[in-house]
């Protein structure tokens, strides 16, 4: 298991939810705004799918039950591959994207989270051209688009 700040494991994963506002209402499609930094964050948040044991669903259980944000309806979790979104970012743009261990710990309102990464390196919003292309770079990487809620049963 990395410690905090250790790069994640090459053969991994993330996931990033993506606001609603970054989500085309129509389409459905993804800004490649929402994987940038928001005003409020160093580097963008993501979870570190493989730090919880099991299936995919498994997983995924566990990261909504940590979850410390507010998703919204039309809100959207896409998972990505660590390796291979940090090479195509460097390949075509030539810059240095690293997804490293965040851990959150436990407060009153919320149980820990190890599954807590940041993606070190991306430009905030609104930062300029270079943000835009690497928001629109990360679309590339998209492995899933998953719905915020899951799938109720029939």
């Amino acid at each position: 298991m990395p410690t905090k700040g250790d790069r994640l494991p090459a053969r991994d994963h993330v996931l990033r939810y993506i606001r609603k506002k970054d989500v085309d209402k129509a389409s459905n499609a993804i800004n490649g705004s929402g994987f940038l930094a928001r005003p409020a964050e160093d580097a963008p948040s993501n979870n570190w799918i493989e730090c919880f044991p099991g299936s995919l669903t498994n997983q995924l259980a566990e990261i909504r039950s940590r979850k410390r944000i507010q998703y919204e309806k039309r809100g959207k979790l896409v998972r990505l591959n660590v390796s291979r979104t940090e090479q195509h970012m460097l390949d075509e743009a030539q810059i240095l994207i690293q997804f490293v261990h965040d851990p959150v710990q436990e407060d009153v309102n919320y149980p820990a989270d190890p599954s807590h990464a940041l993606a070190q390196g991306v430009p905030q919003i609104g930062a300029g051209p270079e943000a835009d292309l690497i928001g629109d770079l990360f679309l590339d990487c998209i492995l899933d688009i998953i719905d915020v809620v899951p799938d109720r049963p029939r």
